[in-house]
């Protein structure tokens, strides 16, 4: 059990303070656009979710410096959203996008198989408990631009009984410099109702590599 808690505690920790470039309307309603330039990052949500821009993240109790995240992003599909609310017990689709820049150290001895784990460790609760988790679609491996990685959709079964499943997304450059990352998900009771919002909001995430 406290291998699995460890596994998915590091979540309370993204809540890093970076710049919120881009968001608008673009005179609809319908989507809000989250772009950031600098990192050739953009994906779009729908309109009534909540998008937290940076001053918002470091508000969080939880939020801590990161010169190391050039981009992030945190949206939220609840009525009364928050910042502080997770895709781990949430009863609404919840969602992170992170742009990381790798330290030398993680360069030398970066993998796929460390893209897939960066914030749900998927292997280590694996190997905890086959069963753990659930693969919900065949993993995808993706070579958009010049960038690598991986598209998995999975359902976490945690050990005080409750589930909660995601969409993700990890893209590396080819330099091994610089790694892009997009989970959203909601308690496993939710998905299904919003799987269409949450798997449209993947399928807009575009990152142009260099």
């Amino acid at each position: 059990m406290a291998r699995r808690r460890s596994s998915i505690s590091a979540l309370a920790a993204l809540a890093v303070g970076v710049t919120l470039l881009g968001l608008g309307g673009c005179g609809s309603t319908r989507y809000t656009y989250v772009t950031s330039t600098s990192t050739r990052t953009f994906l779009k949500v729908p309109g009534g979710w909540k998008v937290f821009s940076q001053s918002d993240i470091r508000r969080s109790p939880s939020a801590a410096a990161g010169s190391s995240f050039p981009f992030m992003a945190a949206f939220d599909a609840d009525p009364n959203p928050s910042v502080d609310h997770s895709f781990v017990s949430g009863s609404r689709p919840f969602g992170l996008v992170l742009v990381r820049d790798l330290s030398l150290s993680e360069h030398d001895q970066f993998s796929l198989a460390t893209l897939r784990n960066a914030i749900v460790k998927v292997d280590d609760l694996i190997t905890a408990d086959p069963n753990a988790v659930q693969v919900l679609a065949p993993p995808a491996l993706l070579t958009p631009h010049g960038l690598r990685g991986s598209k998995l959709e999975y359902t976490v079964h945690q050990t005080d009984g409750t589930s909660f499943t995601v969409d993700q997304v990890g893209l590396v450059d080819n330099p091994t410099k610089r790694v892009w990352f997009l989970i959203v998900g909601c308690s496993a009771s939710c998905y299904p109702h919003y799987a269409s919002q949450i798997r449209g909001v993947v399928a807009s995430w575009t990152v142009e590599g260099k």
